[in-house]
């Protein structure tokens, strides 16, 4: 169906187009480099951060739509499973990756089939968390979940909310484009070592789109596809002159914006056609207008996805000359395609629902989001960094900011009754977007406070897009699902047609019995009374646990008020909501029913009266207003995690045999005591009453100081400096008869050594000796009985009687010869014993902690089922708090958690990684094998989340570490909490309980008043 083109271009039309043209020139204008990178010698680039890039750009122009992203999750399946399993053959990760895709297959129906790219990818998220191997096996795809949806995921087989789709389509704009390039470049940086791996990628990937996973750079560059895009070559050949090679990225950047502002208007203009024909009140498009607006939506988008990939690669390239304009060119790309893809993403929507049922399902809310996201992507160019937006840029900006303000004007007249609350979202929006342009060079907190404020007018538009429709529930939730997607916006659906009294007070009703019994009972709400918390707290959550912990806290935590029959909060927000929706829907049949309201909000308050429960302070006039109830909580995670402690100081202690001069977790150099000086007489090394020797100068041992660790730390392990006199050389009858006199002669040797006694049984190991020969003589004469003359023998100490301090010392001072070839093989000794001390410690610690039964295993247990309660409590009684006080949520949630097992091993973690730094394994028996090079530190290799902690410490830094976490955490937890039970006792109006839950209140409140008037 052909239509003449509008002339007249509405409000919403002038603004979008205005912010490309904004953002074309911004860029422009911000791309030239910083002062500190303005030299025009060259730029360094890193082949393989470039081959990676090419790569990602090369998969993510291809794989558009359901079967890219598919391929896009089965890829990082098999690098994850390849993470795991590094030692499987090529054809076992075929094996896997077929398996895997069949598991897609056999989990998707047909209308599996029919949803939107983005819904599409929902479901590929929930079946990869559902697969054990792709959600828990491989860490890559669990964070391909974490990372895109989050804690929002779950069963979404008959979704029907476009505007969380228009939501999820920011949020995956924003992210899922990221982890896209992360997984190409992954997969490609596999590809570059591991031939198996890229076998089979190529097998099953590679043939399909004409590519290997170490294909080289040139062979990538060479695609026709991304050349579309980003000429690479055009911009290396400028790689020896820094101000050339940006000029020709900018001139790259302008016209591919120029490209996606062409799109973009091409988009809005037939947009404005849809809307012109077949205005709000107003006939519906016929079926062959919706399917040629698809197709043109969908060769739009295929082309828009390409140019996504462009901009990434740009972003790279340019990185090399200068990161901050890297940042600019990504930040200023992603924002022209994310409103790019939003108005495409509007255009099907319009012409296969006309205008009113886009309004309704995306149009207003997914356009306010994808604006608002546009704004945030902006945020940062005005930060004090350079390059920045520049005054040129400010008019254009100010132009757009107009154009929003329009398209509010327009919307007061367009929205129906529910959707008027996007007036209020665009008036908030447009006021932060002129405090935003008032500002140049802003400090980082204030563009922060803009970027929190941004992000609150986000939760109102979620929050209202959820006022229409629910989405994102469980299979348990299916009667209430049913009822909502049959029965919400029934009349838009069915052209007109209202419910009966009848159908009305049936659906309401179900919804009713939902939110006021099914919500109370399993298998939503756990049953009081039996269980533990973890498998409780595991199987029902937070939200479904509200009367097991009031129960829990009575018997354990000294709390005394009782709450009992407490609905399951988000199967609860999700039946009242619906309820809300057919009540705001129908207020004339609303009208007509008496009491169902009063129960559904009857329900509801009971959550809020049960969760402040939790949270309700101190009467005043005591010490701290927190209640006994959270300090029993604090002080028992405090008691365990120093319980902990104590256990790994008996364990670390027995190691060291209680021997405190040294530290095993030192270097075999530590500083240890020894003698202060050098010992001024030396003894025979043999046995006997010898006399000792004045020590001669050049024998020295207080610098050899492995030895004197040894000493220190290593029980029956003495040190020695000693000497030995010896008759060499001698000549004379060897064995003489006595019948006849002789003589021998002979030269004395002094031999001084310095030596350590290491296996009992065994001769030392002498590390330095010094020894000489010394000219003698006749050293024995033998004259037979009655035959006349003197018989002697001169012993070598003898010898040294007459001449030691008079001749022999200096000259031994001088020119003795110095052997100390044994001396590495001491230090080795050392190095081994000590290494292996500290690698045993480790290693016991490890198996305690992961032996059931065992000290440590049982008090890590305990310890996690505290951080368990405490984020309970939290999150239940200080709802409101936790998402005020970021302290609070980064103590208990957050990268600097009070340390335990619960959502990432804390305790453990660390010190397997510790372990593994000194073991090279640990052997059937438990022995520790030290490895036999280098020096290591329990602290190589560590997460800097896990072990934050870089001080100098003379013991295990892993305890230490975890000591200071348990202390200072928990610390600043409680104190923060104290601050929110003192506002709570003492600012007037203020109160504690789920926020979303007083927002369904409210608004069934309003929707109850409205139906009655």
């Amino acid at each position: 169906m052909s239509r003449p083109r509008s002339r007249t271009a509405r409000p919403w039309q002038r603004m979008l187009t205005a912010l490309l043209a904004v953002l074309t020139i911004g860029t422009a204008a911000t791309v030239p480099v910083t002062p500190a990178h303005a030299a025009d010698g060259p730029v360094v680039v890193n082949t393989d951060t470039l081959r990676d890039g090419l790569f990602s750009a090369y998969m993510r122009s291809r794989t558009n739509g359901k079967e890219g992203l598919r391929h896009l999750f089965l890829s990082a399946y098999l690098y994850g499973y390849r993470q795991k399993n590094p030692g499987v053959s090529q054809a076992t990760l075929l094996k896997r990756i077929v398996s895997m895709d069949a598991y897609y297959t056999s989990n998707m129906g047909a209308d599996d089939l029919d949803r939107s790219v983005y819904k599409y990818a929902m479901k590929l998220l929930e079946l990869s968390a559902l697969h054990p191997e792709a959600a828990t096996a491989a860490p890559i795809i669990k964070l391909l979940v974490e990372e895109t949806l989050g804690q929002q995921m779950s069963a979404n087989g008959a979704m029907l909310d476009e505007i969380t789709a228009a939501q999820f389509q920011y949020a995956f704009f924003s992210q899922a484009h990221g982890i896209q390039d992360r997984i190409w470049g992954l997969v490609a940086q596999q590809g570059r070592t591991d031939a198996d791996f890229t076998h089979a990628w190529d097998a099953y990937f590679g043939t399909r789109y004409t590519v290997s996973a170490a294909a080289s750079q040139d062979q990538l560059m060479a695609d026709p596809i991304v050349g579309t895009f980003v000429n690479t070559q055009a911009l290396l050949d400028h790689a020896q002159n820094s101000s050339e090679f940006q000029a020709e990225a900018r001139e790259m950047l302008q016209r591919l914006l120029a490209e996606i502002n062409a799109r973009t208007a091409a988009a809005t203009e037939s947009a404005g056609e849809v809307n012109l024909y077949f205005p709000v009140q107003g006939a519906n498009p016929d079926l062959a207008e919706q399917q040629r607006r698809e197709q043109e939506a969908a060769e739009r988008q295929e082309w828009l996805d390409g140019a996504a990939a462009g901009v990434h690669l740009l972003a790279t390239l340019v990185s090399f000359a200068d990161p901050r304009a890297a940042e600019i060119v990504a930040g200023t790309g992603r924002a022209a395609l994310q409103i790019a893809s939003a108005v495409n993403a509007f255009l099907p929507a319009l012409a296969s629902k006309g205008l009113t049922a886009a309004l309704t399902s995306m149009s207003g809310i997914g356009l306010a989001a994808n604006v608002l996201g546009a704004i945030q992507a902006l945020v940062p160019l005005f930060g004090g960094a350079q390059p920045t937006i520049e005054d040129i840029i400010l008019d254009q900006l100010n132009a757009l900011r107009e154009q929003v303000s329009d398209l509010t004007e327009q919307m007061h007249d367009r929205f129906d009754r529910v959707e008027s609350a996007l007036v209020e979202i665009y008036d908030t929006m447009n006021a932060k977007f002129d405090e935003l342009l008032e500002l140049q060079h802003a400090t980082q907190e204030r563009l922060a406070r803009i970027t929190r404020e941004l992000a609150e007018l986000t939760k109102k538009v979620d929050f209202w897009g959820q006022a229409l429709y629910f989405d994102r529930q469980t299979q348990e939730r299916l009667v209430v699902e049913e009822v909502i997607n049959q029965y919400a916006s029934y009349r838009t659906r069915t052209g007109g047609r209202e419910l009966t009294f009848e159908e009305y007070y049936a659906q309401v009703s179900k919804l009713q019995f939902a939110a006021t019994n099914r919500s109370v009972n399993v298998p939503m709400a756990a049953p009081v009374g039996s269980g533990d918390p973890a498998t409780v707290l595991g199987l029902y959550g937070f939200n479904g646990s509200v009367a097991y912990l009031n129960d829990y806290a009575r018997r354990n935590l000294g709390l005394t008020a009782a709450a009992t029959q407490v609905p399951a909060i988000e199967y609860w927000l999700m039946a009242a909501e619906g309820y809300k929706v057919l009540l705001a829907q129908n207020p004339e049949r609303a009208k007509e029913v008496v009491g169902v309201t009063d129960q559904v909000l009857a329900s509801g308050e009971a959550i809020q009266d049960s969760v402040r429960l939790f949270s309700q302070p101190r009467p005043a006039g005591s010490p701290e207003r927190l209640n006994p109830m959270f300090t029993r909580l604090v002080d028992d995670y405090r008691a365990t995690g120093f319980a902990i402690v104590q256990r790994l100081h008996a364990i670390r202690d027995a190691q060291q045999q209680y021997r405190w001069g040294y530290t095993m977790f030192g270097r075999p150099d530590q500083t240890v005591e020894k003698p202060s000086a050098e010992p001024a007489a030396i003894s025979s090394c043999g046995a006997g009453s010898v006399p000792q020797r004045s020590r001669p100068a050049n024998v020295v041992s207080l610098d050899l100081q492995p030895m004197w660790v040894a000493v220190a730390g290593r029980p029956n392990t003495p040190a020695t400096v000693c000497y030995l006199a010896e008759w060499v050389n001698v000549t004379g009858p060897e064995d003489p008869d006595g019948t006849r006199p002789y003589t021998r002669n002979a030269d004395l040797e002094v031999t001084f050594r310095v030596q350590q006694q290491w296996d009992p049984g065994q001769p030392p190991v002498v590390a330095r000796e010094w020894k000489k020969v010394y000219p003698y003589g006749r050293i024995e004469q033998y004259y037979p009985p009655n035959r006349g003359g003197q018989s002697f023998v001169i012993t070598p100490i003898q010898a040294m009687n007459t001449g030691w301090v008079s001749t022999y010392k200096a000259q031994f001072e001088q020119s003795a010869a110095y052997d100390n070839s044994s001396e590495p093989y001491l230090r080795q000794r050392v190095r081994d014993w000590l290494y292996q001390q500290a690698g045993q410690y480790y290693a016991t610690v490890v198996k305690e902690l992961t032996t059931p039964g065992q000290p440590l295993y049982d008090l890590s247990a305990q310890l996690t089922e505290r951080v368990r309660l405490l984020q309970a409590y939290t999150k239940l009684g200080f709802a409101t708090s936790v998402r005020q006080d970021e302290l609070i949520g980064v103590h208990l949630f957050g990268f600097a958690r009070i340390p335990s097992e619960l959502g990432g091993s804390q305790v453990l973690a660390p010190f397997v990684q510790a372990r593994d730094n000194y073991c090279e394994r640990v052997d059937g028996d438990g022995v520790c094998v030290v490895r036999k090079q280098g020096d290591p530190d329990p602290r190589a290799g560590q997460s800097p989340k896990l072990v934050p902690c870089t001080w100098a410490e003379y013991n295990d830094p892993i305890e230490r570490c975890l000591n200071w976490m348990v202390d200072y955490r928990s610390t600043q937890l409680r104190q923060r909490l104290e601050t929110a039970s003192v506002r709570l006792a003492t600012v007037p109006g203020y109160t504690e309980g789920i926020p979303e839950v007083d927002d369904v209140l409210q608004s069934l409140r309003i929707a109850e008043a409205v139906a009655r008037t």
